[in-house]
């Protein structure tokens, strides 16, 4: 899957509340990288 080169890498998600950021973050926690992620609460 390509999301195996992110392994132990750090990955910022920008907008990861809702929508492709946050099905973003869900797929890129999969790949055993640190996910650091920011969104407005809402």
């Amino acid at each position: 899957m390509a999301v195996e080169i992110l392994a132990n890498k750090n990955v910022l998600v920008v907008g990861a509340t809702g929508g492709i950021g946050s099905e973003a973050t869900r797929l890129i926690r999969k790949s055993q990288a640190k996910v650091f992620i920011t969104g407005e609460p809402g």
